[in-house]
This record gives structure tokens, sequence and C-alpha cells, in this order.
């Protein structure tokens, strides 16, 4: 252990530092949205019935991207909290289609 005249002043506000980036790391990871990602929509009725849960749920969306992306055959809503997406989740969880949820960076992660 340090004795107090042994510290540096310097190397006391570089630790300082660091730890500020630490916490800042980490308050964005708890301000980092979830998203919901949903492959292979290959039925048209699936598409239908994700648009419809979609525009009913009361998230802010561009429901024309999200038509595009529904032709595509995939979707990708981001900016979701993880309760709202848990909710989209479970009413759509009946569909054909491979469906996953959780922060933006690790979905995007397996796609890589």
């Amino acid at each position: 252990m340090k004795k107090k005249e042994d510290e540096n002043p310097l190397e006391e506000l570089q630790d300082f530092a660091k730890e500020l980036d630490a916490q800042e790391e980490n308050e964005s990871e708890l301000d980092s949205p979830y998203a919901l990602l949903i492959e292979d929509l290959d039925h048209e009725q699936d598409r239908e019935l994700v648009y419809q849960v979609l525009s009913e749920s009361g998230v802010e969306l561009d429901l024309d991207s999200i038509k595009r992306q529904l032709h595509e055959g995939h979707l990708l809503v981001s900016h979701l909290n993880e309760a709202k997406a848990a909710i989209l989740v479970d009413k759509l969880k009946d569909i054909d289609a491979e469906i996953r949820f959780g922060p933006l960076k690790e979905l995007t992660k397996k796609n890589k």
C-alpha cells in the first residue's frame, strides 16, 4: 500500500480519469437501446401480423421502412426498451420466422 507522501498527484488524476471512463462506458451500456430482429419472414400472413402488431404497439416507428423490410423478408427495429421488446416478441411468438431481441450491439455482432 502506498503512503500518502509516495503518491503522485498526476497518477491519482490518471486513475480518476480511468474510473470516469469506465463509469461512462457502463452508463452508455445501460442506455443502449434494445432491438428486435426478425428474419426468414417467408409467409405473407406472418408479415401482415408483424406489421399489425408493430403499428398498434405505441412505439414510434417509420411504418414505410417497416413495410419495405417486411417485403424483403426481414425486419430490424431498434430503440426499444427491454420490456417493450419482450411484449412484442410475446405477441409474435407464433409466426414462422427467427425472432431475436437484445442489445443492438449483440444482434449486429451475430450477423457479421
